[in-house]
């Protein structure tokens, strides 16, 4: 079985900047976005301390109530007070857990497209909302409520299914693996000579 299926059964969200996060779900990515989040890639600027708190803050609760806690009369201060609570933090650390999150979250299986198409220019979040609404016939809130490595395995189990996509073994999945750890390692010694 590919490592995304089972890091979606086992997903325990981590505590960031003392919040405890939630599953991430569509809806946390639908709202970043939203909120021009450099996370979910709204913009190709560098997330500086607020864009993670921000996002900490929306991934910390349903995507409903973030969705209001971020209009609340209350927000402005809460933000003050908690920003500078959240500095006695060690930011790398805290950094590298909301990544991992961010990571173990939108995993999905390696695939092996059997059709190529034309490149898709729609924001994945959006993609996986439409695919969850059309072929699963899920209402729009529960399509945001639903975890996106849910929505992801879903999605390739569907296309595998339909044989528009293979699904790759775990054994050809660590052979890409070495390979692309072997590539790393290369560059790095180009770098090194350079």
């Amino acid at each position: 079985m590919d490592a995304a299926f089972k890091q979606a059964a086992q997903q325990r969200p981590p505590i960031v900047f003392g919040l405890r996060l939630c599953p991430l779900s569509v809806g946390h990515l639908k709202l970043l976005l939203e909120q021009d989040s450099p996370l979910a890639g709204a913009t190709k600027d560098p997330p500086d301390f607020f864009d993670f708190l921000l996002a900490v803050f929306i991934c910390s609760n349903p995507h409903n109530q973030s969705r209001r806690n971020i209009r609340a009369w209350w927000a402005p201060l809460f933000f003050s007070i908690w920003g500078r609570l959240s500095r006695r933090y060690k930011f790398t650390e805290e950094l590298q857990k909301f990544h991992r999150y961010l990571d173990a979250g939108k995993s999905m299986p390696r695939i092996n497209w059997k059709l190529r198409g034309r490149e898709l220019q729609s924001p994945p979040v959006y993609r996986l909302l439409v695919m969850l609404m059309r072929d699963f016939h899920f209402s729009e809130e529960a399509a945001l409520d639903m975890p996106v490595a849910k929505a992801n395995l879903l999605w390739s189990t569907k296309g595998d299914l339909e044989g528009t996509l293979e699904l790759i073994s775990e054994r050809v999945s660590d052979l890409w693996e070495f390979a692309h750890q072997e590539d790393l390692k290369k560059l790095k010694s180009e770098e090194a000579k350079n």
